[in-house]
């Protein structure tokens, strides 16, 4: 064997081993991207669940606003007719 020969076989070793090399690079980074976008889309899904607890506990605060004002209306109403009727009493 020739020393040209030599070479060119460790030349053409090295290209393989580089190419090796490269492809499993990609896919070492291919593999981080996938576990990325798989923690991001857990993330997302959390996010998500946790706004739909939030637009729920919205309504129910709305609901209770409202219940709030009914129940404030009754009392000024009841009032009104009590010390109505007690100033009406007072004066006969």
């Amino acid at each position: 064997m020739s020393p040209e020969m030599i070479l060119q076989l460790l030349q053409t070793a090295s290209v393989i081993l580089a190419m090796a090399v490269a492809a499993g690079t990609i896919r070492g980074r291919s593999n981080e991207r996938t576990a990325a976008l798989t923690k991001m889309q857990v993330d997302i899904e959390y996010i998500k669940q946790r706004i739909d607890g939030v637009d729920k506990q919205a309504g129910k605060l709305v609901e209770l606003e409202a219940c709030c004002k009914t129940i404030n209306k009754r009392l000024d109403d009841h009032l009104w007719l009590d010390h109505t009727a007690k100033k009406d009493g007072e004066r006969e």
